[in-house]
């Protein structure tokens, strides 16, 4: 393990260089191919579609809530 000493100075030395590799490594990960934003009107469908295969989960015994953020799911 490196023994940095101070590290209040050891910060304001690479706190460019950190900023520099953060923003590299942020802006590789906004440019993913494939990866566009959903309009309102998709957003909506697709919760009508979750909410209603949670629905039909729930009838057929896959999926139980067992809290208010708990669930179990069985699909085998």
């Amino acid at each position: 393990m490196r023994i940095i000493g101070d590290f209040d100075k050891y910060k304001a030395l690479n706190k460019k260089k950190f900023t520099a590799v953060r923003e590299r490594l942020l802006a590789n990960r906004m440019k993913k191919k494939g990866c566009k934003s959903k309009d309102p009107d998709e957003l909506k469908i697709l919760r009508i579609l979750i909410l209603a295969r949670m629905e039909r989960w729930q009838k057929e015994g896959k999926l139980k809530i067992l809290g208010p953020r708990e669930y179990r799911l069985s699909l085998f």
